[in-house]
């Protein structure tokens, strides 16, 4: 949504003080400020609070188009840390698996619809070397942002919570 603003000023004055009234009407300069609402939510999940060397983590990030609006071009990336490593073959979207996509790399999920969700889930194996550490991960997720029709998406980028 784009909020567009301009102040009107109208007044009276005299030139004279025995002079006529002067009416005029001054406009000031045209701001737009464009409205970013929240149409994605992303929340992201670890099936193990605590981890040894050579566990298997499973990474699940939810979205959740919370908007009346198609939210189209969605794509997923995910850094895993370095203490873990990726397991190919293990991810799924909408709990079926894909075994060319790599959160490492970012992959394209398409659109969401209204009020719908979207299941990511993939899983890491806890290398060694990793004793008495927390790993900290997050996933970004960046779609079209469409304000106004007439006008070319606005690209955004949300981070999920950090676990």
């Amino acid at each position: 949504m784009e909020v567009i603003n301009q102040c009107r000023v109208d007044f009276n004055y005299k030139l004279l003080p025995q002079g006529p009234i002067l009416c005029n009407t001054l406009f000031s300069n045209v701001v737009k400020t464009v409205i970013i609402e929240n149409l994605v939510v992303a929340v992201k999940k670890v099936d193990k609070p605590n981890a040894c060397i050579f566990d298997i983590l499973t990474y699940t990030v939810c979205l959740k188009n919370k908007s009346m609006y198609h939210v189209s071009n969605i794509f997923f990336k995910d850094i895993v840390p370095s203490e873990v490593k990726f397991i190919c073959g293990s991810v799924k979207v909408n709990w079926i698996k894909n075994k060319n996509l790599d959160p490492n790399r970012g992959f394209h999920l398409g659109t969401l619809k209204p009020f719908s969700k979207c299941s990511i889930s993939f899983k890491v194996v806890v290398l060694p070397l990793t004793l008495d550490l927390i790993l900290k991960n997050f996933a970004h997720i960046t779609y079209d942002y469409v304000y106004n029709l007439e006008k070319p998406p606005i690209r955004i980028t949300i981070k999920t919570n950090t676990i």
